[in-house]
């Protein structure tokens, strides 16, 4: 038997997907445990339901009270455990929601669909998206120092290509 989770793609600014990867080997593995800590914010218990996906917002989090509010994008760490049969796991996820809404809109505002389109913002444009990739590598190996600072050197690019607001 083994514990693992996985960040479930949500493509929402409001919604956090966990599912869970674990291998019960065919056995109920009864009450289970999900500690979240969202970046910038207290550990919080949230009810999680084994082999599934578990969809987590701003109020469940509690980030926010009575209002739903975009999650920050950042590392969250997790830790879950299953006291049945004795199994735990602690993992980072690296939140990108925010910073691909304005990876879009950039992409979009090249406009590609012509032939003058600039090639030097799309030379850049690729250099974020590998540093997206690396930052998110880097939180699932633990390195949350180097997650942020590829996140934030993209987020930079992405500021010097387009103002935009994605919230």
């Amino acid at each position: 038997m083994r514990a693992d989770l996985g960040l479930f793609p949500s493509y929402s600014l409001y919604k956090l997907r966990i599912v869970d990867e674990s291998d019960y080997e065919g056995a109920n593995p009864g009450e289970v445990s999900m500690e979240i800590i969202p970046p910038g914010y207290n550990k919080v218990n949230v009810p999680f339901t084994p082999d599934s996906i578990n969809t987590y917002d701003s109020e469940s989090l509690r980030i926010s009270c009575g209002t739903f509010t975009t999650l920050p994008d950042g590392v969250y760490r997790v830790k879950y455990t299953v006291p049945k049969f004795n199994l735990f796991i602690q993992k980072t996820f690296l939140r990108t929601e925010q910073l691909f809404c304005k990876y879009g809109k950039v992409l979009l505002s090249l406009h590609m669909e012509y032939d003058c389109f600039d090639g030097s913002s799309l030379r850049k444009i690729k250099d974020v998206r590998l540093m997206i990739d690396a930052a998110i590598a880097a939180a699932n190996e633990g390195n949350e120092s180097l997650a942020y600072k590829l996140y934030n050197k993209a987020d930079s690019i992405l500021n010097q290509l387009k103002d935009c607001s994605c919230v």
